[in-house]
């Protein structure tokens, strides 16, 4: 995440990326090689994910499983939208999420409660997110 952080904060490809996604138009008038420069943005994304897939599969379960991403994704889009699209916010909202992940998995031993409360509490507090965010830009 360090690297990645530093590659679109310290870097001409960065500054680049930041400017097609302020304005995709705006940049390609500029000059900027639009669809070389997302398409580079998609690669080096899907390497990392696949880089932590292969480490989810060889380093944790030690096997292949057909249901072996647990929604990670999704998730991760989540941790994004509460970020506010700002990488230093990232740690906190992916440290959040998995302490009611992981901690969702205790609820039915220590207090009878169904376990998808964990996964409730999640879709409520990006709704009032979300709904925070409408509401911003309305009274705005």
């Amino acid at each position: 995440m360090i690297v990645v952080y530093f590659a679109l904060r310290g870097t001409l490809w960065g500054l680049k990326l930041k400017a097609m996604g302020k304005n995709m138009r705006s940049a390609f008038w500029l000059g900027i090689p639009t669809n070389r420069y997302m398409l580079s943005a998609f690669a080096l994304c899907g390497m990392f994910a696949g880089l932590a897939g292969a480490e989810q599969a060889l380093g944790v379960w030690a096997r292949l499983i057909p249901a072996i991403s647990g929604g990670y994704g999704y998730l991760s889009i989540l941790v994004v939208l509460l970020s506010g699209f700002q990488a230093v916010g990232v740690p906190l909202v992916a440290f959040f999420f998995a302490a009611v992940t992981k901690g969702s998995i205790a609820l039915p031993l220590d207090l009878q409660i169904d376990s998808a409360l964990g996964g409730v509490l999640q879709g409520i507090i990006v709704l009032l997110f979300v709904l925070s965010q409408g509401v911003r830009a309305r009274v705005k």
